[in-house]
């Protein structure tokens, strides 16, 4: 896969093939991640079909300080942790 800057750059200015294949390259791994968080399998596939919808309609304004990957991770945790705070649900955060 490109660099984290090309992709971006390609997104950024509306690459629907780059968006696609950074999907695809990354779903598995962010799937994972968000089912520590979430144990229903469909929140879960709800939880990164938002994060990657409003990824890609606020493509223009990105700004990444971190890599590509360390972004979404973090995405998909804080609409894990706003996911969970907004159906009452406990939860503990991991700082590992």
């Amino acid at each position: 896969m490109a660099s984290d800057n090309k992709i971006i750059e390609l997104i950024k200015q509306g690459d629907i093939a780059a968006f696609n294949t950074l999907f695809k390259s990354v779903y598995l791994q962010l799937y994972i991640h968000c089912r520590k968080f979430i144990p229903a399998p469909e929140d879960a596939k709800d939880i990164l079909q938002n994060v990657f919808l409003r990824f890609w309609e606020k493509r223009e304004n990105i700004d990444i300080h971190t890599s590509l990957n360390a972004y979404l991770y973090r995405a998909i945790q804080n609409e894990c942790l706003n996911y969970l705070r907004s159906t009452g649900t406990p939860y503990l955060i991991s700082h590992n």
